[in-house]
């Protein structure tokens, strides 16, 4: 085997284990009763400790979950955003950045729910049915019907669902407690707006989260080649870890066919 074939099998097995947690532990009830903290994000590439790692770290310490799990999309609802690197690199650097966050009574777990999710609606829907936020969560709901489910959202994304541009918006305002977490200069409240106010909503400010976002750093660091001062902006922005696997496997140059 090749270095690279190595590499991807280790991948193959990880995820493989990690899709397998679900059923596994349902099976013999250790769900039982927990509150699980849902955080979908792109991971294209996951933010650190200002970001996407900043968020995982402020559901830990809250005492209010017994498990953050993380959800790698794995077809995006949106077209415009099929342009991510691949699944496999995004659930990497999702766990290095974010599994070691666990603390005593919390651990985080980055998992494959989303795509088997899609495999599992490609089989009793269509290859065509779109999956969405709803979907997931009843595929995890109907697989682990004993745990209390609680959806985090940026208030951006917050925002979509109250205007209903979410797949069933109305049904996930019913369904789950959310947790809607605020950036700095960015303050939200209870929703009024269509549709109904959720009577399950916990509204948290994170003073250390900016405005950096996937996308900016992309730029970044698709410039930085140019502009040797992006290297200090990126370590600032990205899990160190992360930054030297993006430059390990060549991830968004310029050149790269994920862009």
């Amino acid at each position: 085997f090749s270095q690279e074939q190595l590499t991807k099998l280790a991948l193959f097995v990880k995820e493989a284990v990690t899709s397998c947690y679900i059923s596994m532990i349902a099976s013999i009830g250790e769900l039982q009763g927990k509150r699980v903290a849902v955080f979908g994000l792109s991971g294209n590439p996951p933010t650190g400790s200002k970001g996407h790692a900043g968020i995982v770290n402020f559901l830990v310490q809250t005492g209010l979950f017994d498990e953050v799990w993380i959800l790698p999309v794995f077809q995006h609802m949106y077209s415009m955003k099929n342009s991510m690197v691949s699944y496999e690199h995004r659930i990497e650097m999702c766990k290095m950045s974010m599994e070691d966050l666990s603390r005593e009574g919390c651990k985080v777990r980055v998992m494959t729910i989303e795509r088997d999710a899609a495999e599992h609606y490609e089989q009793t829907e269509s290859k065509e049915y779109r999956v969405g936020t709803v979907d997931v969560l009843d595929f995890i709901l109907s697989h682990c019907p004993e745990i209390k489910p609680h959806l985090v959202l940026g208030t951006d994304t917050f925002k979509d669902l109250l205007a209903g541009k979410w797949k069933q918006s109305d049904r996930i305002l019913s369904m789950v407690t959310l947790h809607v977490v605020s950036r700095q200069g960015v303050e939200t409240g209870p929703s009024t707006a269509a549709p109904p106010p959720s009577a399950h909503e916990v509204h948290h400010h994170v003073p250390w989260l900016t405005e950096v976002s996937s996308s900016q750093v992309r730029a970044i660091y698709s410039a930085s080649s140019e502009h040797p001062e992006n290297n200090a902006l990126l370590k600032d922005l990205l899990d160190p870890r992360v930054l030297d696997y993006i430059k390990v496997h060549h991830l968004y140059t310029p050149t790269a066919a994920s862009l």
